[in-house]
C-alpha cells in the first residue's frame, strides 16, 4: 500500500513537472511565431532596369525572440511580366538581416541572386529595426537591378 502511495506521488509530481515546463516555454514564446505582412514600394532602379518602380507584400511568420523569418504562406509580388508563388521563395538570415528572395533551379537563392535567372529577386531588412536595407531583381535585360530607395515599408500584424 505505500509503496503504491509512493508511485502514485512521484507519477504526479512528474506529471506537474511537465505542465511547468510547457507553460514556461508557451510563456518565453520560443515556440510560437508572430504572422505579419511585410507591405513595400521600391524605386530608384539603374537606368536599364526594366521597371522603375515595383510594389509588393508578403505574409509570413516571424520567431517572436529571434524576429527572423521562420516561414511564408502567401506573397503578392509581380517583377517584369512574372508572378512570384509561394513554391519559388525562400528565406535566411545574416548578421542582423532577414533576406527573402526567389530560390530554385536557375532562380539563385535567396541569400543571392542569379546573374542568368530571368525571374530572380531579394529583399533585405534588419530584423532587430525593421528597417528595409535593400531589393534586387534580375529580369529579361542582362544584370542584376539594386535599390535601396524604399518609398513604402512596413510590418504589421496579419489581420
Amino acid at each position: 500500500m505505500i509503496g503504491n502511495l509512493f508511485t502514485m506521488k512521484l507519477s504526479q509530481n512528474r506529471f506537474g513537472i511537465i505542465w511547468i515546463a510547457l507553460a514556461a516555454l508557451i510563456a518565453s514564446g520560443s515556440a510560437f511565431g508572430e504572422t505579419v505582412v511585410v507591405n513595400f514600394t521600391v524605386s530608384g532602379f539603374d537606368s536599364d532596369a526594366p521597371e522603375d518602380v515595383i510594389s509588393g507584400s508578403f505574409q509570413l511568420e516571424l520567431n517572436d525572440n529571434t524576429n527572423e523569418v521562420t516561414s511564408i504562406s502567401s506573397v503578392s509580388l509581380t517583377i517584369n511580366g512574372h508572378a512570384f508563388s509561394v513554391s519559388e521563395l525562400g528565406f535566411s538570415e545574416y548578421r542582423n538581416f532577414n533576406i527573402l528572395g526567389a530560390q530554385g533551379q536557375g532562380l539563385g537563392s535567396s541569400t543571392g541572386i542569379s546573374h542568368g535567372a530571368s525571374h530572380d529577386f531579394w529583399i533585405l531588412w534588419n530584423k532587430d529595426t525593421s528597417a528595409p536595407r535593400e531589393f534586387a531583381y534580375t529580369a529579361s535585360v542582362d544584370g542584376i537591378h539594386t535599390t535601396r530607395q524604399f518609398d513604402t515599408f512596413s510590418i504589421e500584424p496579419a489581420s
